[in-house]
């Protein structure tokens, strides 16, 4: 379970696109929190309801009891949640759970490019990076960064399945420390400001980092 759970801050820093966005909304950015939450909600809605998708299938549910012939299922039987998909609905349930997988992969990969490119932008105006990665085009989106981040990404891949691993992993370890530092900061804003919610806050988002980080790099 501490593995599973380790792997949790990376499964959340596709959210980070909507706090990247804000300078851009055309509402009120206290809003974005309930975007956020709505999107939370949605994703642990999903996921729950695959879970017990996968588990409504007796060859599937029964996995416990015949784990010594997991390994001799082929083909979609080796997928639960589409074996499910195909007992109970046939092929109709087949194509839908596949364009149910494309939408989110490709959300993720929008979302992704949302985050990443706006980093980027915004790091540039502060004189971090390169002037060139802060350029917008017409409609107000960093069109610079956003090819800079899709070219890479396509470099990545012909580098093999290893190397974007190593991606991930140092994603998961990289969003632990990104957000034991965005707390930090707001623990010692809170501490000049003298608001003690905040500052409590700011200190239960410092020890949950940490642990997140140990628990990733000492299994």
């Amino acid at each position: 379970m501490l593995r599973i759970i380790s792997l949790a801050p990376w499964a959340y820093i596709g959210f980070e696109s909507v706090s990247h966005s804000v300078p851009e909304f055309k509402f009120q950015a206290k809003r974005s929190l309930s975007v956020i939450g709505i999107a939370l909600l949605a994703g642990a809605l999903v996921y729950s309801l695959l879970t017990i998708l996968s588990a409504s299938v007796p060859v599937i549910g029964q996995w416990e009891l015949d784990a010594a012939k997991v390994e001799a299922l082929n083909r979609v039987e080796n997928i639960p949640s589409f074996y499910a998909a195909i007992s109970l609905l046939g092929t109709k349930g087949q194509v839908l759970l596949v364009c149910s997988v494309l939408g989110a992969v490709l959300s993720s990969l929008i979302g992704m490019l949302v985050a990443s490119s706006r980093l980027y932008a915004a790091m540039a105006e502060d004189g971090i990076l390169s002037k060139w990665f802060a350029y917008r085009n017409q409609e107000g989106n960093p069109s610079n960064a956003i090819l800079f981040c899709a070219v890479i990404s396509c470099i990545i891949l012909v580098l093999g399945r290893t190397a974007i691993e190593w991606g991930v992993d140092i994603t998961t370890l990289g969003g632990a420390i990104a957000y034991g530092l965005t707390s930090f900061s707001a623990y010692r804003i809170a501490v000049q400001r003298g608001d003690q919610k905040e500052r409590i806050f700011g200190l239960l988002g410092i020890l949950v980092s940490v642990w997140f980080g140990f628990t990733f790099m000492f299994p």
